[in-house]
């Protein structure tokens, strides 16, 4: 419980004393021209909180060692350019199943899966737009349901584990929530 993450723009810190002190944890993570590396999103495998996942700018990268050293964890993920993921969300019932809200130059997006830990990703397609993708979550009552949420493109959910998509929350949009 005194193990905390930040993700920043100069990488991943940890803090092993309740945010007394950190340390950098970034070993492996790529880094832009400028020394940047642009750490967007983290989540933590619960049945194995030593395996860290981070979406960085230069797509996803995996730690089983709690940030000491990190690995590229982007096969299926590459469309042209390596993507920005600015959304992870793990699988609480079997977290070898995670889901990444990758985007392209800014300009559109798609939501992944892999289900083997981040060794390869497939395409989430059906029905769901292509909007940025700002959010997932796993509902932890049926692993199954996943939400999305997009820049301008509105809300998704799936009941099949991302297979296929449908709106959701339509009056959001309108309401500005």
């Amino acid at each position: 419980p005194n193990t905390l993450y930040a993700g920043t723009n100069r990488g991943v810190y940890r803090s092993d004393n309740g945010a007394v002190t950190w340390v950098e944890a970034s070993e492996g993570i790529a880094r832009d021209a400028f020394g940047n590396s642009y750490v967007y999103t983290l989540v933590l495998d619960p049945s194995q909180p030593s395996t860290v996942y981070a979406g960085t700018l230069q797509g996803i990268f995996k730690s089983q060692d709690k940030g000491q050293t990190w690995k590229g964890k982007n096969t299926g993920l590459r469309v042209g350019i390596m993507p920005s993921v600015e959304a992870l969300a793990i699988d609480p019932v079997d977290t070898s199943v995670l889901y990444a809200g990758a985007g392209y130059q800014g300009l559109s997006g798609n939501v992944f899966k892999t289900e083997d830990g981040g060794e390869s990703w497939v395409p989430l397609t059906v029905g769901l737009s292509q909007g940025l993708v700002t959010a997932i979550s796993v509902d932890g009552g049926d692993h199954q349901r996943v939400y999305v949420a997009t820049r301008g493109q509105g809300l998704f959910t799936s009941r099949d584990g991302g297979r296929t998509w449908q709106t959701a929350g339509s009056n959001t949009l309108e309401t500005g929530i």
